[in-house]
């Protein structure tokens, strides 16, 4: 089990980096469109069919990248789960590798560095956080924001809570 402190800078790593994916790639609309920053990213994109515990992989080999998504999950978990992926890539740099993305109790637990830098990534690239706060000041209710920004309420009502945020 890794430190809280490297879980901690890993959460803030992967939020900075974020930001500046944000920055390059997007063009201030909402939704945030994981899929075209990924494509100028240079990652390849595909859906296909995985046993229903797997949400994702992403392969990098040769200076190639790939995310691959389950087919069966519903566009919210696909675009989750393609931020969640261009988080291990944007951490990962320019070397090989490989991450399968398994459903389960221990895949959010939050006690590895790697997937706390791409979940904290993924969070701040779907939910930007100077836009939350551009609705919540127009009066939007997490159930409204979930909807304008193609999240789950769940995600919505984590992130919001992770900025301090309480009903």
């Amino acid at each position: 089990m890794e430190t809280k402190r490297s879980i901690k800078r890993a959460k803030e790593a992967g939020t900075v980096a974020a930001m500046q994916v944000l920055a390059n790639h997007w063009d201030g609309g909402l939704p945030v469109q994981p899929q075209l920053i990924a494509r100028v990213m240079g990652v390849h994109v595909v859906v296909q069919e995985f046993a229903p515990e797997i949400s994702g992989r992403i392969e990098r080999r040769g200076g190639y990248t790939w995310i691959r998504l389950n087919k069966t999950d519903n566009d919210k978990r696909q675009r989750f789960t393609v931020a969640h992926e261009l988080g291990h890539f944007v951490d990962r740099k320019d070397e090989d590798f490989e991450y399968v993305e398994h459903r389960g109790p221990l895949a959010s637990q939050g006690s590895d560095a790697g997937e706390v830098f791409a979940n904290s990534f993924a969070a701040e690239l779907l939910m930007p956080e100077t836009m939350i706060h551009k609705l919540l000041q127009s009066g939007m209710e997490a159930k409204q924001m979930a909807r304008e920004l193609e999240v789950s309420v769940e995600a919505m009502v984590i992130r919001l809570e992770s900025l301090g945020w309480h009903r």
